[in-house]
């Protein structure tokens, strides 16, 4: 499935599941209207400070960083990407929204494209960014025609509410967790619960039951 149709999907199936929550829309209205003149103001959350933002797993880039599993210039990488990327997807765009590739990355932050590509790929390889390419193209070219598009471990830093990650996103990094497999064991995981419309992260403890119990569905 293409990446984009599929966080498209999970946003209509969240956006689905807030309106059969029963919110008279035109009782808001008039409420905000009635508060507007009493000098207050009603905003709709997803509505709210549209600046872009990042937040940072705070116990879990500590647990990273403890490990010595990134050397220097791929710990500067990662913290320089988490401030580029699109909300409730974590993939690294530019200002304009657009996938990033690694030569725009690289001239980004005034480095060579060959020193940048061999970090990204470092990063690639260790889990800390996950990238996606249309199995689509693979079918009908025999080969990736598009740029690869790029996304950052939302277990180490979330564009958006960590307790409501992106559907695809999350199966993107159950599937792909080379964090795990390569004995990195974060404090924080990503897991999906049946019929959930998002992943959240859960302590260890927790995720370790859930993942016995409960097989994860579902492809990106």
């Amino acid at each position: 499935m293409n990446l984009e149709k599929a966080f498209n999907i999970a946003e209509l199936k969240a956006k689905t599941r807030e309106q059969n929550k029963g919110v008279d829309l035109e009782t808001v209205n008039k409420e905000a209207d009635k508060a507007e003149k009493a000098g207050y103001i009603l905003v709709k959350r997803n509505e709210y400070n549209k600046a872009r933002h990042s937040i940072l797993n705070n116990v879990n880039m500590i647990h990273l960083l403890k490990s010595k599993y990134l050397t220097v210039a791929e710990g500067y990488l990662l913290l320089s990407i988490a401030n580029l990327l699109r909300y409730d997807s974590n993939i690294i765009v530019d200002d304009n929204n657009v996938p990033m590739s690694v030569s725009d990355i690289a001239e980004l932050f005034g480095k060579s494209r060959e020193q940048t590509s061999r970090n990204v790929n470092q990063l690639i390889k260790k889990g800390i960014i996950h990238q996606y390419a249309d199995p689509e193209e693979t079918l009908t070219f025999g080969r990736v025609v598009s740029e690869r598009i790029l996304i950052l471990n939302p277990e180490l830093v979330y564009a958006g509410d960590r307790n409501k990650i992106n559907h695809a996103m999350s199966v993107i990094a159950i599937q792909r967790d080379k964090l795990e497999k390569n004995k990195i064991y974060l404090p924080w995981k990503i897991w999906i619960k049946p019929k959930a419309n998002y992943g959240q992260l859960y302590q260890r403890k927790t995720y370790l039951k859930l993942k016995k119990m409960i097989p994860i569905k579902g492809d990106v």
